[in-house]
This record gives structure tokens, C-alpha cells and sequence, in this order.
């Protein structure tokens, strides 16, 4: 039962850290943290006996590979904290589990942004067309020809929506056990 209140509180986390990327394009610490902290309770209350020191290394390993990555400006540092807290949930039992679900949602955000970057000229246009957008929101018509315009703005996935998306499926793995 206690194993059932750390996984539903580790579910609300991860839940608040996927609106507040996707709202604020940032994980606060006091959230990854959170996660991590709750990994040693689950620990005491868990049904079955944890591997614990290989999750903790696995999890300092990712959170390594992680600072690379940020330190190349390929990541952000909210998503490499949150990765490492929930590598040391996955474990090498669930970490392939949480990989892939992640890297999944994470590509399937990636095509959904890349279609709606560009597409979203085109259908505005014909939305104020319609009279159902503002005539202001027309692109100019270098946008619509095909032609090349301005560079696009660059575009920053909230990756902490995938993230979490893949703690879910870790949650709903060691819930079976």
C-alpha cells in the first residue's frame, strides 16, 4: 500500500514536470530532485528487492553522458536532471522500457513541431481566408509561394513531456511486479 502512495506521488511529479516544460520551457530543480528523492523510499516499501546500486550507477552514468550533451548545448539541464532520476527509477531491469517510450514520444513531438513549423503558414492563410483568423496573422506571400523567406525562429521541444511520458512506463513496470 505505501509502495502505491511513493508511485502515485512520483506520478504527480512527473505529470507537473511535463506541464511545466511544456508552459515554461524549464524544470525546476526542486522537481528532479524530488524524483530522485523519492527512489530511497520506494526502496524501504518496496515488494520486491531493488538492485539499487547498479539503478544508482546506471543513473550517474546517463546523468554523465547527459552533461556532455548539455554542455554542447543539445539538451537542456532540467531534462538531463530528470533523465538521471529516472534512470535510477528504471534501473537496468526497465531502463531499454523507459528509453524507448521515451525516444518514441520524444520523435513523435519532433514530427508533430517540424509539420506544424511548416505547415502553420499555409493554414493560417487559409484560416483568414475563411474569416476565422485575424487578416494580421497572413504570412507575406514569400511564405506561401514556396519561395525562401526569413530563417525560421529556432524551435525548443519540451522534451520533459517525453521524459516523463517514459516514467509512466516505468511506473506501470514496476507496479506489475
Amino acid at each position: 500500500m505505501l509502495a502505491l502512495v511513493v508511485f502515485a506521488a512520483l506520478l504527480a511529479l512527473l505529470i507537473l514536470a511535463a506541464l511545466t516544460d511544456l508552459r515554461e520551457r524549464r524544470l525546476p530543480n526542486w522537481q528532479t530532485a524530488s524524483a530522485a528523492a523519492l527512489y530511497p523510499l520506494y526502496l524501504m516499501v518496496a515488494p520486491v528487492p531493488t538492485a539499487w546500486l547498479s539503478a544508482v550507477g546506471l543513473a550517474l552514468v546517463v546523468g554523465a553522458v547527459g552533461v556532455l550533451l548539455f554542455s554542447r548545448e543539445l539538451i537542456g539541464g532540467g531534462d538531463v536532471k530528470l533523465i538521471a532520476a529516472m534512470s535510477l527509477w528504471a534501473g537496468l531491469d526497465h531502463f531499454a522500457t523507459f528509453a524507448l517510450v521515451t525516444s518514441l514520444t520524444g520523435g513523435i513531438m519532433s514530427v508533430a513541431v517540424l509539420w506544424f513549423q511548416r505547415w502553420s503558414p499555409r493554414i493560417q492563410v487559409h484560416l483568414a481566408g475563411l474569416g476565422l483568423a485575424a487578416a494580421s496573422a497572413r504570412p507575406d506571400a514569400t511564405a506561401t509561394d514556396g519561395a525562401a523567406g526569413p530563417a525560421p525562429a529556432p524551435v525548443t521541444l519540451p522534451y520533459g513531456i517525453a521524459i516523463a511520458a517514459g516514467g509512466v512506463a516505468v511506473v506501470i513496470e514496476l507496479m506489475k511486479l
